[in-house]
């Protein structure tokens, strides 16, 4: 069993922007970030002349569907009591742009923010933990 960096792992699951690849190594639980925004060519070529030695150790971490990350504050906000913070927290799911108007929104409610945080973070571990049984790898997420 190996141990994996959970902070890692949930920001790549989470990651949708594009310019970043996270790569997990098999045997030793490290999590492998790569962006041409933050490394340079020489590290990202060390970093890939790493994974080409030993492909097989790497597997790709592909950020979880949009739809699915939506689903979660929908959940979020469904298990709420009925209120005003409800209401307006499902309208900011209803406009362009719901994932920054979730936030926004839960910026003005201090309350629920830690609440979210504390769902959020369960519904994280739980998609990573199902992922990295889905790719038949044991391990402790720390």
């Amino acid at each position: 069993m190996i141990e994996i960096d959970s902070m890692w792992l949930f920001e790549a699951i989470e990651d949708h922007s594009g310019t970043v690849h996270f790569y997990l190594d098999r045997h030793t639980g490290e999590v492998l970030r790569i962006s041409e925004m933050f490394e340079s060519e020489e590290e990202q070529e060390e970093t890939y002349g790493r994974m080409r030695a030993e492909p097989a150790r790497w597997i790709e971490v592909e950020p979880m569907p949009s739809r699915d990350a939506f689903r979660v504050m929908e959940d979020f906000v469904r298990d709420l009591p009925e209120g005003e913070q409800k209401r307006t927290l499902n309208r900011a799911l209803s406009w362009k742009k719901p994932f920054g108007n979730f936030k926004r929104a839960l910026y003005e409610m201090p309350e629920l923010k830690t609440a979210w945080h504390t769902y959020h973070d369960a519904r994280i571990r739980r998609v990573a933990e199902e992922w990295l049984a889905s790719e038949g790898i044991q391990a402790k997420l720390k």
